[in-house]
């Protein structure tokens, strides 16, 4: 039996992009880079060395500017989080505070 949804007319804007970018250093991703786009306006978060306090506060950075009230109920679309993205990610955030992700699954 096939379910049809219903039509949604309220298209929303409301989303931002993100991204994270991984060099490989003696075997292991680590993350340099976190990039986000509010449809406006792109953000670039850059570390210059890689040790782990570094890394979590590139990302606390972003975080912080993507927690401004401008962006309430706003849904963040990252760029392979399911995969590879998200269990790099994960664990940073894990350290800054609360986490509870949504993960879409197809």
């Amino acid at each position: 039996m096939n379910k049809v949804l219903p039509k949604n007319n309220k298209l929303s804007h409301n989303f931002i992009t993100m991204d994270l970018e991984t060099v490989l250093i003696n075997n292991i991703h680590t993350p340099y880079l976190l990039c986000w786009y509010d449809g406006n306006k792109s953000f670039s978060y850059f570390i210059n060395s890689f040790k782990p306090k570094d890394i979590l506060d590139m990302i606390k950075n972003a975080m912080i500017d993507i927690n401004k009230k401008k962006y309430k109920n706003y849904k963040i679309y990252l760029h392979n989080f399911a995969k590879f993205d998200g269990y790099l990610l994960l664990k940073y955030l894990s350290e800054i505070g609360d986490c509870s992700p949504v993960i879409h699954k197809f």
